[in-house]
């Protein structure tokens, strides 16, 4: 057949190392700023793949029902300036949540595919928040990548 549609990687960044990641509080944004994206980064890619990984325990405990993990973007503009930063007031550009399995520590890999991005960039952020009456956190050690990303033809 004749134009399947196929998918066009760009570059992979990543955007919280595993290295200096931090752990994330029950009810606490993180600001991934091991790097950001830039207009050379997303290179006219309208869409990311983005992509969590924790270490084998991952979570202080396991995440009870009602959870959320997810993501904001804070967009950069055409003059390099950053919009405000994200927090409890500011919870602008949603971007997404990441499915977490409540019955595991340790999710090493999770993903959130199409996702759309600001093509002059933006810097990235999580919010963990255990659901119901949990308090588990988001154990150090994590990493945290996006990899942009458009479709053409075969």
């Amino acid at each position: 057949m004749a134009n399947e549609a196929t998918v066009i990687f760009g570059t992979e960044i990543v955007l919280e190392a595993t290295g200096t990641s931090t752990s994330i509080g029950d009810g606490s944004y993180y600001e991934c700023n091991d790097d950001d994206l830039q207009t050379a980064d997303v290179a006219a890619y309208p869409l990311g793949r983005f992509e969590f990984d924790t270490e084998t325990t991952g979570f202080s405990a396991a995440p009870t029902a009602g959870y959320t993990l997810a993501l904001y973007e804070q967009r950069i503009n055409s003059d390099g300036s950053d919009s405000p930063d994200v927090d409890a007031n500011n919870q602008h550009t949603y971007l997404g949540s990441f499915q977490v399995d409540t019955a595991e520590t340790g999710q090493q890999f999770l993903v959130l595919n199409g996702v759309p991005l600001n093509q002059t960039g933006g810097k990235y952020w999580l919010y963990w928040e255990d659901g119901g009456a949990g308090t588990a956190t988001i154990d150090a050690g994590w990493e945290f990548r996006v990899t942009p990303y458009t479709y053409g033809t075969a």
